[in-house]
């Protein structure tokens, strides 16, 4: 069953996916929500349509491990990290690895909402080409 493009939120705070969750679903997004790099290698296929809004300090896998992991598999979806380090090297190395945003906690609804717009758009070019 395909039911269009997701986005797969992965943050080790189950009270920070239970309130992106509500808020993405409000605002008509499909959302799954995974509490470690390692259930969202396990639960998601390379082949699903979406983004990845991803939390950089995690234990077990962190964000960066997972980027790295998700790039060097060629299974990197856009991603938007969302996290409350965002001190300069840890956004280069981010960035370096394949985000193409990274925002710092608290971010304004409407600018994570405009980024996962973006995101999703910037998948959405990519698989139809």
């Amino acid at each position: 069953m395909n039911v269009g493009p997701t986005v797969f939120v992965v943050d080790d705070d189950v009270a920070v996916l239970d309130s992106l969750a509500t808020m993405l679903a409000n605002q008509q997004f499909h959302v799954e929500c995974y509490p470690s790099a390692e259930q969202f290698l396990q639960n998601v296929g390379e082949d699903r349509e979406g983004c990845l809004l991803l939390d950089i300090r995690m234990p077990g896998l962190n964000g960066l491990d997972l980027l790295q992991r998700l790039r060097r598999n060629n299974a990197l979806r856009p991603t938007v990290i969302l996290s409350g380090y965002a001190d300069t090297p840890t956004v280069v190395k981010a960035i370096k690895y394949g985000a193409m945003n990274f925002l710092e906690k608290p971010v304004p609804p409407q600018e994570l909402i405009q980024a996962i717009h973006d995101a999703l758009e910037q998948d959405r070019k990519h698989r139809s080409s």
